[in-house]
């Protein structure tokens, strides 16, 4: 049913009438007399035109508009989501749970008949375009995501007119979101259909395996194996744990229990670094419903356990022997020194570029002095803007005119310096000792710093740059001086931190006396300090500007392998034009991948299905011929079994969907009386639909259209006419 109304926006229909009469009138008034004069007929006939023309164009500037009521019964669908996952593809006690869901399915399409949407669904959802033919689809999904699935339908209710769901699975959800809460926003009524048996089968399945986010080389971590077995009681298993196929150690579990859940715990101590594949694998027992849930695998990142340092002097000092030996000190560190002679050359070997590859750190102490070697400062920058954080200590013959190449990576820029030496103490405040730098560990660690000896400083005057920090400030003769004394900076690139002052040894050599003498506690600030910086100028080579990873580490066989990827400047600001490439090799072949940009520097690319195994990446992004960064590792394809770890039906899943709203939970048995109960549902009852909408008719073409047609018209009838 339809029923239309012409509506005027810009005033009333009395004043339309009002000025479409008066036009009527002045037309009539313009042809009542005419030279030469014309018959009655013809006069009647060019008033009529002017006059519908003139309206046309009153009509338009009064904004007539059509607004248009259609109303219809319309009768709602009902969406039929079906479990197409490999855990339908098994048998249990209830019998094959492939022939069970395709029977339900039948039963459910004769009695819904064109009512039916059928969709299937394992961690996608696809919409079937020949719901007849469900008895070819084959239950090859890797993954559940009955929440995606319900999503799909409150997406689709208005497009499909959706009044009711039927959800037939098994209930063993394990991706995506909680489908409850899915299910109760969007207001339908869910029939589920349990498929399956709900006593547990006999099986013994490793559930997942539990490892760090990193381990350490040379240090013990500990793994955890999560172990699960129903029905198995009076047998004995052996669980096995490896590394990329070497034994880590293996455990036996006597089965005592009907429902055993048990964590095994394995010592691992990492030999070498890299990206290592964990896999746990329990031995298959007699009458196990699948032996497919009894290997699980993970990845785990295996770093170093050296921070590399470097340490460059401009000359051998009491500053360098003591900060060697708190270095030293440190089993995390991996140390290189390199100390200038007197005159030119180091004693040893000089450094060359590959001395700073491995290196989280440079230190430079008294570096560089007026004999050391442009190219080598040169090459310390280099180092340092290559993402190197750096601690630079001064000293009396320090070169600040050979401080150039260095600018940029200095928290500080010179304003003016002479050798002329002096003594100076901090002075730290309160805030600035609770910065991680500057914790000594003490329930006043602000006194502590002020109380420490006094340092060596030059004559030099300096500017902080943007996004310093000053820790401390300088205090001569116990006046403070606002100068800066320890200086750290953190640009988002690097990190950077500067001791203004040279004779820091004397923190640790001269500050236990005063302390004894003052019966108090002796702190050693040089080794807390040199630790402290050690760490926090470390903590920058473990930030990533670029990150590169697969969507998921293990992979189920069939499933599509996806990429994806962040990409940041130097600043930490969002990269969108970036070339993010990634190449994948393994199972004897190599496959590139470009991927696309999705803004807000995030990329994202499927590369495909790949075959069983191993594989290693590495991918880089560019802008431009400019390098941003890259990134390695590695994923696995055929080592997941997320499908059969839950074997058996989930019904209180599946009756938690229902009631939440107002559905029924049944099975095959019951599936009869569940769906007259859902037919009979009010939300699937005929509904009659309003719909309106609104034509401007004063924007259309065709009224100018009309207007200028008559007045044409008109105009042609008088020049045939001979008017004037």
């Amino acid at each position: 049913m339809e029923s239309i109304s012409l509506l005027l926006a810009s005033g009333p229909w009395w004043m339309f009438v009002l000025t479409a009469a008066i036009a009527g009138i002045v037309s009539w008034y313009a042809y009542r007399v005419t030279t030469p004069p014309l018959p009655a007929q013809r006069r009647t006939v060019l008033v009529i035109l002017r006059a519908i023309a003139l309206m046309c164009l009153l009509l338009a500037l009064f904004e007539p508009i059509l607004h248009v009521v259609r109303s219809e019964v319309e009768t709602p669908t009902v969406a039929v989501l079906v479990d197409r996952s490999r855990s339908l593809d098994i048998a249990d006690r209830s019998g094959a749970r492939a022939q069970k869901l395709r029977d339900a399915v039948r039963s459910i399409q004769q009695q819904i008949g064109d009512r039916a949407r059928i969709a299937v669904f394992d961690d996608r959802v696809e919409l079937a375009a020949t719901p007849g033919t469900f008895d070819t689809v084959t239950l090859r999904g890797s993954r559940t995501d009955i929440g995606a699935a319900l999503r799909w339908t409150g997406n689709n209710m208005a497009a499909q007119r959706f009044g009711g769901v039927v959800l037939v699975t098994d209930g063993n959800t394990n991706s995506g979101d909680e489908p409850v809460g899915i299910a109760e926003r969007n207001g339908l009524p869910v029939l589920t259909v349990g498929i399956g048996d709900s006593v547990a089968p006999s099986d013994i399945s490793i559930q997942s395996i539990d490892v760090p986010s990193t381990a350490v080389v040379g240090e013990q971590t500990l793994l955890g194996v999560d172990l699960a077995a129903t029905s198995m009681q009076g047998n004995s298993a052996e669980v096995i744990l490896s590394d990329d196929g070497r034994e880590i150690g293996r455990q036996r579990v006597d089965l005592r229990e009907r429902n055993q859940r048990q964590n095994l715990v394995f010592a691992y101590t990492p030999t070498s670094a890299g990206t290592k594949k964990i896999t746990a694998s329990v031995s298959s027992l007699d009458g196990e419903i699948s032996t497919k849930n009894n290997t699980a695998a993970s990845f785990l990142n295996v770093r170093s356990n050296k921070r590399g340092i470097v340490l460059i002097a401009g000359a051998p000092s009491p500053d360098v022997a003591f900060m060697r030996d708190a270095l030293g000190a440190d089993p995390t560190v991996r140390l290189q020194v390199f100390v200038q002679r007197q005159g030119g050359g180091f004693y040893g070997n000089a450094p060359t570029a590959a001395a700073f590859t491995d290196a989280a750190a440079i230190i430079l102490v008294g570096f560089p002095v007026a004999t050391t070697p442009t190219a080598v400062v040169g090459m310390v920058a280099d180092a340092a803007r290559r993402d190197r954080s750096l601690l630079f200590i001064s000293s009396q013959d320090l070169d600040y005119s050979k401080l150039g190449p260095l600018a940029d990576v200095l928290p500080f820029s010179v304003v003016s310096a002479r050798p002329r030496e002096m003594t100076v103490t901090a002075d730290v405040t309160g805030s600035a000792a609770a910065d991680p730098i500057m914790r000594l560990g003490t329930d006043d660690d602000a006194k502590r710093w002020n109380d420490l000896p006094p340092l060596y400083r030059t004559e030099t005057f300096v500017d902080v740059r943007p996004q310093a920090t000053v820790l401390a400030t300088q205090r001569l003769n116990g006046v403070p001086m606002g100068d800066p004394l320890i200086v750290s900076r953190d640009d988002g690139e690097r990190r950077q931190l500067a001791v203004l002052g040279h004779g820091i040894y004397r923190w640790r050599l001269l500050g236990k006396g005063p302390a004894d003498a003052r019966n108090g506690i002796a702190v050693d600030a040089l080794s807390s300090f040199v630790d402290n910086s050690v760490r926090w100028l470390s903590a920058n080579a473990d930030r990533q500007r670029i990150r590169i990873a697969p969507t998921r580490s293990i992979y189920a066989a069939g499933e599509v392998v996806g990429f994806s990827a962040t990409v940041n400047d130097a600043t930490n600001a969002a990269v969108d034009d970036a070339d993010v490439r990634v190449s994948v090799s393994g199972g004897g072949k190599t496959r590139d991948i470009v991927l696309a940009s999705l803004g807000n520097g995030r990329y994202r690319s499927d590369l495909g299905v790949l075959p069983a195994g191993d594989y290693q990446y590495t991918g880089t992004a560019m802008r431009g011929t400019s390098k941003l960064g890259s990134d390695a590792g590695r994923f696995s394809v055929g080592d997941v079994n997320v499908e059969f770890l839950g074997t058996t039906m989930n019904v209180g899943l599946l009756r938690s969907i229902a009631e939440a709203t107002n559905g029924t939970f049944v099975t095959p048995s019951t599936l009869d009386a569940g769906m007259q109960r859902l037919l009979n549902d009010r939300r699937l009852a005929d509904r009659t639909v309003t719909s309106e909408r609104d034509i401007a008719l004063w924007s259309s073409w065709w009224l100018l259209a009309l207007a200028i047609a008559l007045f044409s018209a008109e105009w042609f009838l008088r020049k045939r006419s001979g008017l004037v």
